[in-house]
């Protein structure tokens, strides 16, 4: 059927776009180089990196699943997979990683048809990324390896104070009426009406500090 031929069409498309960054990417290193690369590493590092990636995009779209579950009926863990694959591989192509997000948004979004929630899933789940990142990076300084001049430890800790302040001033009342403040006049009103969403979306969160637990 039409479906299946179109299937088809995508599934080739992506194996030629595969092999061909394969061929550039073995033209640019040299032939002979790559092949003495893959001699001197152990037959078992290429498998093992293989899971280990596969392995971290699929916790990354169940920790995305996690903060969507339950929100919206459209939303499956193998559709959130799909698309966590999906910008992924159109992310290699764009230079950063907002091209990937954005994608992430509205492909979520043609799903539920909320792009409030869309919105706001994708930035609190890039969020607890970074937040874990920075937190385990801080950590790993203030533990003031021997290597490291003796001023990190103090300043490693300061910074993993200063973060969790920012977390919590973000999630302050206070702190989003001043931004809505900052928003007058009725140009700014779509604008203001899209953050007063976010704010709402990110309201569910607050009171779910369980999902936000697991995430982390």
């Amino acid at each position: 059927d039409q479906y299946g031929k179109e299937r088809m069409l995508v599934i080739s498309l992506c194996l030629f776009l595969s092999g061909s960054i394969g061929a550039i990417f073995a033209w640019n290193i040299g032939a002979l180089i790559g092949f003495r690369i893959l001699q001197g590493t152990g037959a078992a590092v290429f498998p093992l990196a293989f899971a280990i990636i596969l392995a971290s995009r699929l916790l990354a779209a169940i920790r995305w699943y996690l903060l969507l579950h339950g929100r919206h009926a459209a939303v499956t863990l193998s559709g959130v997979v799909r698309l966590m694959f999906v910008s992924d591989f159109v992310g290699y192509f764009m230079p950063g990683s907002i091209g990937v997000e954005v994608l992430r948004i509205y492909g979520l979004a043609k799903t539920t048809a909320d792009p409030a929630l869309s919105a706001t899933s994708v930035v609190v789940e890039r969020v607890v990324a970074l937040l874990v990142l920075v937190a385990l990076v801080l950590v790993g300084a203030a533990l003031r390896p021997a290597a490291l001049p003796a001023e990190i430890a103090p300043l490693a800790w300061l910074c993993l104070g200063l973060l969790v302040l920012a977390v919590l001033t973000i999630m302050a009342p206070p702190t989003r009426r001043l931004a809505l403040r900052l928003l007058p006049g009725d140009r700014l009103a779509r604008i203001r009406r899209g953050l007063e969403r976010v704010f709402a979306a990110l309201d569910t969160y607050r009171s779910r500090p369980g999902v936000i637990a697991t995430s982390l």
